[in-house]
């Protein structure tokens, strides 16, 4: 049996999202879909393959919330899946205490559910 070596539990849990580079505001959003949530990151499909280390921001659009989350990761690693698509996984940044809290209640509500 393998350890669970993450710190936080992550759910598979696929939520419309976007996101655009940080450093580039006039950059338009771009569309994206997680493919699992935690409360220290994510893993999405995109079309891009970002560069490892580069400083994104993202719009997550919870179920539970009137308006999506405004958050802003690093990129921890980006490739072509074999399937295609390109996954990237990315650790939140800066996460204010109402961040965490949203974030935390959704993964705790649906790791009960499943």
């Amino acid at each position: 049996m393998t350890r669970e070596r993450r710190e936080f539990h992550r759910i598979p849990q696929e939520f419309r999202a976007q996101y655009r580079l940080y450093d580039d505001l006039t950059a338009s959003w771009s569309e994206i879909v997680l493919v699992n949530l935690s409360a220290g990151g994510m893993r999405f499909r995109s079309e891009d393959t970002l560069l490892k280390d580069a400083v994104i921001e993202m719009k997550l659009h919870l179920p539970h919330a009137h308006a999506p989350l405004l958050l802003h990761g690093v990129v921890a690693w980006s490739q072509l899946q074999a399937s295609g698509v390109i996954e990237t996984g990315v650790q939140f940044m800066d996460v204010t205490i109402e961040q965490q809290a949203q974030i935390d209640y959704l993964v705790q509500f649906l790791r009960k559910s499943a």
